[in-house]
């Protein structure tokens, strides 16, 4: 379990009109939905052709904007451990009663951020395909995965731990 006070690498948002004051508190979905309800949402900043590895996968046209993290309390997926952690202490029942999905307004309240890491997406990951409840709950592909819908290394925010934001240009990929 890796839970830590610690700043985190220059963060990557992309959206309009970025207001952090505005940012919506998050609430727990409803259904089969592995996402939370607001938050606010960036990946770890490459450089400005690539973006993020979530911004690498996925083309969006709108505004980038850099953000120059604080020191904040991260809860830090990185292997099967962190997530029979989070499910144990901040699980919540999936549509079929097992504790498969995450309690994001629990996390909340004791913690500024959620980040799941890019090895969890790799190959051999302990996260990418989980043994829960007699099932292999694949990322990407499995409606009951605690993190279902997650693409990349991604940070969701609970609040605004940030000492700057800076909109840049994002350069044209060749």
């Amino acid at each position: 379990m890796t839970i830590q006070k610690i700043t985190l690498a220059t963060q990557l948002h992309v959206g309009r009109n970025l207001d952090l004051s505005k940012i919506i508190e998050v609430k727990n979905p409803i259904g089969d939905r592995a996402k939370p309800n607001g938050g606010f949402w960036t990946s770890t900043y490459i450089d400005e052709k690539v973006g993020s590895e979530f911004f690498d996968k996925f083309i969006s046209d709108n505004d980038w904007y850099i953000l120059e993290p604080l020191e904040a309390d991260i809860f830090v997926v990185e292997n099967i451990f962190d997530v029979e952690y989070l499910l144990k202490f901040y699980g919540r029942p999936n549509t079929a009663g097992n504790e498969t999905f995450i309690d994001f307004e629990k996390l909340s309240k004791k913690f500024d951020a959620l980040q799941l890491k890019s090895s969890c997406f790799t190959t051999d990951s302990s996260v990418k395909i989980l043994d829960l409840y007699n099932q292999k709950l694949n990322i990407h592909n499995s409606n009951r995965h605690p993190f279902h819908q997650w693409w990349a290394e991604s940070t969701l925010w609970f609040c605004d731990k940030f000492k700057s934001v800076i909109k840049i240009q994002r350069a044209i990929k060749k």
